[in-house]
C-alpha cells in the first residue's frame, strides 16, 4: 500500500527548514504529486518566490514531472538568493530541459545546478546549453546518468568554449566514447575556466584517454582535476597519462579507478610521479596491480615531495601474501614519513608568518594533524 504525506505534515518540515540556508525537501518529501497542486506543493513554490534566505534547494528524489518542473523553474526566475538547485533522480525530461533553460537565462544567482539521473537526451542538453549562453552565473554543471550520446557532447563542447564562469563539469554514466572523446579535447582547448572534468561511467578507452591527454600537453593549462574511473583504461591509456603527469604541471587530482591497468600500466605512472611536483591525489584502484606495480610504486613515493593522497585500494594479487604485506608497509612508511615532514613544513610556514619565536619541530602531532589530512589507503 503506497500511503502520502498529510500536507500538514509537509508543512511541518518546511517550517522546520526556516532557520536554515538550506530547504531540503528531497526523498519524497513532496508527496502526492499525481493527485495534483497539493498545499505542500503550493508552499514550495511559494517559498521559492520569496525567498531571500536560502541558499540551497534540494528536490531530489521526488516524483516532478516536466508539468512540476514548468511551476519550479517559473519561480527559480523571480528568486534572487538560491545559489544550488540539485533536482536529480526526478522525472525531467525534453519538455522539462526547456522550462529550466528559462530559468537559467533570467536567473542571476544560481552558481550549482544538478540535474542528474534524469531522462534527458541529447535535444534537452542542447536546450539548457543554449541558455548558459546567456547565463553568467553556473559554475558547476552535474548532468550525470542521463542519455548524453557524441550529439549533446559536441554540443556542449560548441557552447561551453568561450563560457566565462562554468568551472566543474559532472558527466558520468552517460554515452560518452572515442567520438565524444574528441569533441571533449576541443572543449579543454578552448576554455579557460574549466578546472574539474569528471566523465566516469563511460567507456573513453585508451583511444579517448589520448585525445584528452593530447589537450592537456599542448593547449590546456587550467584543469586540475581529472575523474576518468570505469572507462576501459588499459596500460595503454596509463602511457598517455604517464606523459601528461610528466609535462602538464596544473593536475592535481587524478582518480582512473575500475580501470583495465596491470603492472606495465602501473609501473609507467609509477616512474612519471618520480618526476611529477604537481599532483597531490591519485586514486587507482580496482585495477589489476600486483607485485611488480606495487614495488614500482615504492620507488616512486621515495622521490616524489608532493602526493599526499594515493589510493590502490583491493588490487589483485596473485604473489606471496607475505612480500605483498612487505610492500604495503613500506609504501605506508615512506608516505607517514613524507606526510609528517610536509605537516611540521606547514607549521613552519605559519610560524614564520606570524614571527613567532618557537622550535616548531616539537609541536605535538594533534597540532601538526588538525592543519592537514593527508592520506594513504592501500589495503
Amino acid at each position: 500500500m503506497v500511503s502520502f504525506m498529510k500536507d500538514s505534515d509537509e508543512r511541518l518540515i518546511y517550517s522546520k527548514l526556516a532557520s536554515t540556508t538550506i530547504l531540503d525537501i528531497s526523498d519524497e518529501k513532496i508527496k502526492g504529486l499525481k493527485k495534483g497542486l497539493t498545499e505542500g506543493l503550493k508552499e514550495v513554490l511559494k517559498k521559492i518566490a520569496n525567498n531571500t534566505i536560502k541558499t540551497t534547494l534540494n528536490i531530489s528524489n521526488n516524483d516532478i514531472n516536466d508539468i512540476i518542473i514548468k511551476m519550479i523553474a517559473y519561480k527559480l526566475q523571480m528568486n534572487s538568493s538560491i545559489e544550488t538547485l540539485i533536482i536529480s533522480n526526478n522525472n525531467i525530461g525534453n519538455i522539462g530541459s526547456q522550462y529550466l533553460a528559462i530559468a537559467l537565462e533570467y536567473n542571476t544567482t544560481l552558481t550549482e545546478l544538478d540535474i542528474s539521473n534524469n531522462y534527458i537526451n541529447d535535444d534537452g542538453i542542447c536546450i539548457i546549453l543554449d541558455a548558459l549562453l546567456n547565463n553568467t552565473t553556473i559554475s558547476t554543471l552535474n548532468i550525470s546518468h542521463n542519455n548524453i550520446s557524441d550529439k549533446g557532447i559536441n554540443a556542449i563542447t560548441s557552447k561551453l568554449q568561450g563560457n566565462k564562469t562554468l568551472k566543474k563539469l559532472i558527466m558520468k554514466q552517460n554515452n560518452i566514447n572515442i567520438i565524444s572523446s574528441l569533441y571533449l579535447t576541443i572543449l579543454l582547448e578552448y576554455n579557460t575556466t574549466l578546472i574539474e572534468l569528471d566523465i566516469s561511467n563511460n567507456n573513453i578507452g585508451d583511444e579517448g584517454v589520448y585525445n584528452i591527454a593530447d589537450a592537456l600537453l599542448v593547449y590546456n593549462t587550467t584543469l586540475t582535476t581529472l575523474i576518468i574511473n570505469n572507462n576501459n583504461i588499459g596500460d595503454i591509456g596509463a602511457e598517455t597519462i604517464a606523459k601528461v603527469l610528466k609535462k602538464n604541471t596544473t593536475l592535481t587530482t587524478l582518480d582512473m579507478n575500475w580501470n583495465q591497468l596491470s603492472d606495465a600500466g602501473a609501473i609507467v605512472l609509477a616512474e612519471a610521479l618520480e618526476s611529477n611536483t604537481t599532483l597531490i591525489r591519485l586514486d587507482i584502484s580496482f585495477n589489476h596491480i600486483v607485485f611488480k606495480g606495487l614495488k614500482a610504486f615504492v620507488k616512486a613515493l621515495e622521490s616524489n615531495t608532493t602526493l599526499l593522497e594515493f589510493i590502490i585500494t583491493n588490487f589483485t594479487c596473485f604473489q606471496s601474501s607475505c612480500l605483498i604485506i612487505k610492500i604495503i608497509n613500506r609504501l605506508k612508511k615512506i608516505q607517514e614519513n613524507k606526510n609528517k615532514l610536509s605537516l611540521i613544513k606547514t607549521v613552519a610556514k605559519k610560524i614564520k608568518l606570524n614571527n613567532l619565536n618557537i622550535n616548531y619541530f616539537e609541536l605535538s602531532q594533534n597540532v601538526l594533524f588538525k592543519l592537514e589530512e593527508p592520506r594513504f589507503c592501500c589495503y
